[in-house]
């Protein structure tokens, strides 16, 4: 019988692709690894936008103030118009304003709003025009009714 010895070459390549081999499959079982995997093989979601009160809306000498910061995570700059209004307890509105925001990606935009606050302030509404987001906060009286006239 004529045994053939493989070459030190061969025993080394064959390590390599064996420790390669290992690496790759870590790499797929760790947190990290199995994240890069899941990223390449995934459509990922578009940016999004971020709507919040800095701070509870207030009222004071016969004004309503409305403090909220717009984030829009995305990748480009733009201007996002923003409505404020104030509802009475009846969910009549008695102020309204709109206001621009210019957002820079991943950069928080704040506004001010004051509104006159009435006779019978009850809610403040904020939300951006043209999107789906909209914030509510309770001040003053009763809030309005939900449509359908439960709460």
């Amino acid at each position: 019988m004529n045994a053939r010895v493989p070459s030190l070459r061969t025993l080394l390549a064959t390590a390599l692709l064996g420790v390669g081999a290992l690496a790759l499959l870590g790499a797929g079982l760790s947190a990290g690894g199995r994240t890069v995997l899941r990223q390449s093989f995934t459509e990922q979601p578009r940016g999004y936008i971020e709507l919040y009160f800095t701070d509870p809306p207030g009222i004071g000498s016969g004004l309503v103030t409305v403090s909220v910061a717009l984030v829009d995570h995305g990748d480009r700059q733009t201007t996002y118009q923003l409505r404020s209004l104030l509802k009475d307890s009846t969910g009549g509105v008695t102020a309204q304003t709109t206001t621009s925001l210019a957002a820079q990606p991943g950069r928080a935009a704040r506004a001010v709003v004051r509104l006159p606050a009435g006779a019978d302030p009850a809610l403040v509404e904020v939300d951006l025009t043209d999107h789906s987001q909209t914030l509510y906060y309770g001040v003053g009286g009763p809030p309005p009714a939900a449509p359908g006239g439960s709460p």
